[in-house]
């Protein structure tokens, strides 16, 4: 069995939300982010299995901190 894509989500401050979104959109088609629930900055990224690696590294290397939840 293939798997199709990589779900993670993840808590940040909902400060932060905007800011982690367009860092994301900036490396174009790396990952999908989507708001789960604002006010709790609950943010669900999708990505396919070959971009996970990037995508982690992107997340480990921003300033902002988050939870994988």
């Amino acid at each position: 069995m293939e798997i199709r894509d990589i779900t993670l989500k993840i808590k940040v401050t909902p400060q932060d939300i905007d800011f982690i979104n367009k860092i994301i959109e900036a490396y174009e088609g790396i990952a999908l982010v989507s708001t789960v629930d604002a006010k709790e900055g609950i943010l669900k990224i999708h990505t396919s299995p070959g971009n996970y690696e990037d995508l982690q590294y992107i997340l480990d290397t921003l300033p902002r901190k988050y939870e994988i939840i």
